[in-house]
């Protein structure tokens, strides 16, 4: 299996979009004189979001989310309480021996580097690498 340069992470937090907030961008600064978008038989093909991020915390780090870092793969899923779950995914595509307690110091290194991602998402999306 190759190996990925740098981990990837995943984050499924437990706020919906679409909560009747503003625009992002007002709908009037939106128009142009070159469309973004192609029409088919009338109906735009693409229907682009236009909508702020919602407002997130701290709070929302739990829930479903994982890490993968060379052949190894951390889940937690905070919705089912089934703890941390690190997995060797070059000796155990099928994910079902739980290297959690075996290699805790590794499981503990990914939960880090897992938390450090979620901080810095939270950081771009509350526009914090910005100002």
């Amino acid at each position: 299996m190759k190996q990925r340069g740098n981990p990837i992470a995943f984050w499924n937090f437990p706020v919906e979009t679409g909560q009747g907030g503003k625009p992002y961008i007002e709908p009037e600064l939106q128009k142009g004189t070159t469309p973004l978008v192609k029409q088919m038989r009338g109906l735009f093909t693409r229907n682009f979001r236009n909508e702020h991020h919602p407002r997130i915390t701290e709070e929302n780090f739990h829930g479903a989310r994982a890490i993968i870092s060379g052949d190894y793969k951390l889940v937690i899923d905070g919705d089912k309480n089934t703890g941390v779950e690190l997995f060797d995914l070059k000796k155990d595509s099928a994910e079902s021996n739980n290297l959690a307690k075996s290699q805790a110091a590794l499981a503990k290194k990914l939960q880090l580097q897992l938390l450090e991602w979620q901080t810095s998402v939270l950081n771009s999306l509350m526009e914090a690498d910005y100002k």
